[in-house]
């Protein structure tokens, strides 16, 4: 593909955007159920709007970040994934949270190797900074860990792809944009066996973060991602 005849550009995520987002989420999870359902991203895009992100190459959506606001204490330490995903694909987000929850990160095949995760990264980022959000935290899969579970443990693992001596497709990229494994998550999701369950607790720190009691609430009304 060559680079000149892309037409890339930030947006934010409208429920028009969902057939796209489908065929992504679908394309990216087949093992863990596809994509979430309508009501699942309507309550996303309802709740807080500002923090669903797309980037189109012309007309089609390819590549899309998904978070929520969350309180830092609660999500800073051991949780799982039903406490983010309720029951039935609830999502629910914190308009009171001081920071950033990231969900999935998904970029069409075809558009793979072009640094789009990147720049989907950079935005959340920005708009952390714009919030005087404290943190952004996820839960991140360890997907390559199950290739090596009969021979190290999780942390020797993580260890190992910190060092750059193993690569996993979803940690590796985390460390390279500037996260910290704050701690390992067990039974984070059970059904992942590519992780076997396991999930690091990832978090990038803002470091113009300034406490709401020394500052009055600055939070923009509208926030738009720029291209």
């Amino acid at each position: 593909m060559a680079s000149e005849r892309l037409q890339l550009e930030l947006c934010n995520l409208t429920l028009d955007h969902y057939p796209d987002i489908k065929v992504l989420m679908d394309e990216a999870y087949p093992e863990l159920g596809g994509a979430w359902p309508t009501h699942t991203i309507k309550r996303l895009i309802d709740q807080f709007p500002e923090g669903q992100i797309g980037v189109m190459d012309g007309d089609v959506l390819v590549g899309i970040a998904l978070s929520v606001q969350v309180n830092y204490k609660r999500f800073s330490n051991p949780h799982t994934y039903e406490d983010i995903v309720g029951t039935n694909d609830v999502i629910s987000s914190d308009p009171t949270g001081d920071a950033l929850y990231g969900l999935d990160v998904v970029i069409k095949k075809s558009h793979r190797g072009l640094r789009l995760g990147r720049r989907l990264y950079d935005a959340r980022k920005d708009l952390c900074r714009q919030y005087n959000f404290q943190a952004i935290l996820a839960g991140g899969r360890i997907p390559s860990y199950h290739n090596y579970r009969d021979t190290m443990s999780p942390m020797e693992f993580i260890q190992k792809v910190d060092t750059k001596e193993i690569y996993d497709p979803i940690l590796s990229f985390q460390l390279s944009n500037d996260f910290q494994v704050k701690r390992l998550l067990k039974k984070y999701l059970p059904e992942d066996s590519e992780s076997v369950g396991y999930a690091t607790l990832l978090e990038w720190n803002n470091i113009l973060y300034e406490p709401q009691d020394i500052v009055l609430d600055q939070r923009k009304t509208t926030v738009r991602v720029g291209a």
